[in-house]
């Protein structure tokens, strides 16, 4: 019954050892579990962050970037525009002040020619039928009529010459008032066709970053929990395995030496203490060969007068026992 109780015992004890390293090395598992999650966690956000701040900075520096060229080649194509615009109105203008001018010389001097040839015809005729009577009053007449004829075709040569030049200012600037208000209109339209398009792209990339950046922690949550939940079913097994095996070991070890205990008690029963028995008991003791340490502390038995260990002598061979001094 001692046997069982005490084989109860250890087993109870070894049992209950098991049970509080098992908690503790699962408590240790699931707190480092815990910190590694909230770790991993931390590095997640934190990378988020640094991801997003870094393609917010990249995308609002492309859009300032992308806006000054933008500006640029509209502010350059402007110019262009405007100068060569400003270039066809100059030479139209100097073609048509060219071609007007050709055209009144051209009149004038076929007026002219026009002109003389029938104040000549006319004066021939004159002549001749005037000829016997108004010899004198001709040439005057002629010159009179040939001065009013030079007079009236330079003013009306003037007088046309300063209609073309007031059109062809009015007409220029007309031409130029129009060029500017076409390229103020046009400019403001593709100033405000990029600013709404910049505005889209900016929306449109942003809203691709944030859903970006929700897929990336979403997948890395999974990940990390899929991960978690792997690392502690594995962590969980090996420990359980390692249980089983060290419980299973150190039952082995209790039975084993159970074995061993009540084989020898069995023995025992037998050969002790019965000194005379017929069978030989386990035991044979003699110190008598041993080399003591001459440093020893004095001891003494009941019955001798022994005064240090180096001169007790025993002899025990499980039928006779029996205590003396050395020598």
């Amino acid at each position: 019954m001692g046997k069982d109780m005490m084989i109860d015992d250890m087993l109870d004890q070894v049992m209950m050892g098991k049970d509080m390293m098992i908690d503790d090395m699962l408590d240790q598992v699931m707190m480092g579990k815990d910190m590694m999650i909230d770790d991993m966690l931390d590095q997640v956000m934190m990378g988020k962050d640094m991801m997003i701040d870094d393609m917010l900075d990249q995308v609002m520096m492309g859009k300032d970037m992308m806006i000054d060229d933008m500006l640029d080649q509209v502010m350059m194509g402007k110019d262009m525009m405007i100068d060569g615009m400003y270039d066809q109105v100059m030479m139209g203008k100097d073609m048509m002040v060219d071609g007007m001018y050709d055209q009144v010389m051209m009149g004038k001097d076929m007026m002219v020619d026009g002109m003389y040839d029938q104040v000549m015809m006319g004066k021939d005729m004159m002549i001749d039928d005037m000829l016997d009577q108004v010899m004198m009053g001709k040439d005057m007449m002629v010159d009179d009529m040939y001065d009013q004829v030079m007079m009236g075709k330079d003013m009306m040569i003037d007088d046309m010459l300063d209609q073309v030049m007031m059109g062809k200012d009015m007409m220029v600037d007309d031409m130029y008032d129009q060029v500017m208000m076409g390229k103020d209109m046009m400019v403001d339209g593709m100033y405000d066709q990029v600013m709404m398009g910049k505005d889209m792209m900016i929306d449109d990339m942003l809203d691709q970053v944030m859903m970006g950046k929700d897929m990336m922690i979403d997948d890395m949550l999974d990940q990390v929990m899929m991960g978690k939940d792997m690392m502690v079913d594995g962590m969980y097994d090996q420990v359980m395995m390692g249980k089983d095996m060290m419980v299973d070991d150190m039952l082995d070890q209790v039975m084993m030496g159970k074995d061993m205990m009540v084989d020898d008690e069995e023995e025992w029963k037998v050969n002790f203490p019965h000194c005379g028995g017929s069978e030989q008991s386990p035991i044979n003791i003699d110190t008598g060969s041993v080399v003591f340490d001459p440093n020893l502390k004095p001891i003494r038995l009941s019955g001798y007068n022994v005064t240090s260990a180096a001169s007790l002598r025993l002899k025990n061979n499980g039928h006779t026992g029996e205590y003396g001094q050395n020598g």
